[in-house]
């Protein structure tokens, strides 16, 4: 059991209308005082059954959760704002299912299944976790639950926020936060570049979810996202062993990488550790260090390093997104990438950019694996760029493109998705 999304989504659209209403005409004021209303109420309850289940007072937050449930099924609120009818109902699902857990620890079994039943009907969609909690284990061995758990099956998850989140251990303690989907022979494992996080992936959830011989896995990286921040050398083989240790825990075998951005260089780190496999660069990060690189190349390279150890790192990062849009990306895009990477701690980016440069980790050694490129010269692209792909990856599909920004996955979601899908299909793993 954990805070759910949608219903922290009500919470926070109910707040941010708010804060539009300070500002609005004065015949809209009886609606904002209703909202106002709505939210205080709503705000009181999830606050208060929250900090129950924190301090493991399960029985006692039964109480709070029917509250907030018969508010939502009788709330007219959708009527006359901008709170929708299907943002109530995922909401409700969500406290449906907390109670539902708070029921089969508190041994009211009967009660819980009832519960979790209505919680599928009102649209749940969170099979794996439904399958994988451990507040619902009491009532696994009954039919009823089974027959919960089917219908929870025909739900189909809609996006990434809708999947359970799992953790692998690196280092004894440092915990790696990821989400998988799907069954197929085919893994696919989906690597985040500098400063995002897995959400960065959502469309090629989406493209990619029905896809029956695929696997899906989508990684936060220490230091981003919901995994471990750790105050620890934030090297290339750092995040591999965090890689690895995702694929060891799930039996993951051969396996094709998708990398974005620093991305890249993670999984040519984790496929240089021996894992077997095929990589996916989408403009992905490169030091060229053969012997013949100019000093200026060496000082550029050194600069951007350590561009990133001051105390305004967060204003090198905002001038570093802006570097990366391009004159086709959407606003959106810039948006998610602004409030997402600016959040990085100073020490992860330091170090990451640290030690990113160091030769030690950037052989010329060619990889054998089929590999797949897709880069844009909006990145500043050498015009020997392709020359230098294929000298690493002899086995090469390789896509230049001309306007697209950094974000070619996010930007160019279908072509991206129908090449992956194509590239996959091609090799046995």
């Amino acid at each position: 059991m954990k805070t759910k999304d949608f219903s922290q989504k009500l919470l926070v659209a109910l707040t941010m209308m708010l804060a539009l209403a300070m500002n609005a005409k004065a015949q809209k004021s009886t609606q904002d005082k209703r909202v106002m209303a709505f939210q205080t109420v709503m705000a009181m309850h999830d606050t208060t059954y929250k900090n129950l289940i924190k301090n493991g007072k399960y029985k006692e937050a039964i109480a709070p959760l029917t509250k907030l449930i018969n508010i939502l099924n009788t709330t007219t609120i959708c009527q006359d704002t901008e709170i929708s009818p299907k943002m109530i109902k995922a909401a409700k699902a969500d406290y449906l299912y907390d109670q539902a857990c708070c029921f089969a620890l508190t041994k009211q079994k009967k009660l819980a299944l009832s519960t979790l039943w209505k919680s599928v009907d009102s649209g749940y969609k969170r099979y794996d976790n439904m399958l994988n909690d451990n507040d619902l284990a009491s009532l696994r061995k009954d039919k009823k639950y089974q027959t919960v758990m089917l219908a929870g099956c025909s739900v189909k998850p809609e996006t990434l926020g809708d999947l359970a989140s799992a953790y692998a251990t690196v280092d004894d303690s440092i915990r790696v936060h990821y989400k998988q989907y799907g069954d197929g022979d085919k893994t696919i494992c989906f690597v985040h570049g500098f400063g995002c996080d897995l959400n960065t992936w959502e469309k090629q959830f989406e493209g990619l979810r029905d896809e029956q011989n695929l696997r899906l896995v989508f990684i936060d990286l220490p230091g981003y996202g919901e995994s471990s921040k750790p105050h620890v050398e934030y090297t290339l083989d750092f995040y591999a062993k965090a890689v690895n240790a995702v694929l060891d825990k799930e039996h993951v075998g051969a396996i094709t990488l998708v990398g974005h951005s620093l991305g890249t260089p993670v999984c040519r780190q984790v496929l240089m550790r021996g894992r077997q496999g095929s990589l996916v660069d989408i403009d992905g990060v490169y030091c060229f260090y053969d012997g013949t690189e100019m000093p200026e190349y060496i000082e550029a390279v050194n600069q951007f390093g350590h561009a990133f150890d001051g105390p305004d790192c967060a204003k090198v990062i905002e001038g570093f997104v802006t570097s990366l849009t391009g004159p086709e990306t959407p606003q959106s895009i810039t948006d998610y990438a602004m409030s997402v990477m600016t959040e990085t701690p100073q020490y992860v980016a330091s170090s990451t950019m640290r030690n990113l440069i160091e030769r030690k980790w950037w052989s010329m050694r060619s990889m054998h694996g089929r590999a797949m490129v897709i880069c844009t010269q909006n990145s500043g692209l050498d015009p020997d760029n392709r020359q230098k792909m294929e000298r690493l990856y002899p086995h090469l599909d390789y896509t230049e493109l001309t306007t697209c920004g950094h974000f070619i996955h996010m930007e160019q979601p279908d072509m991206f998705n129908e090449k992956l899908k194509k590239f996959c299909n091609k090799i046995g793993n």
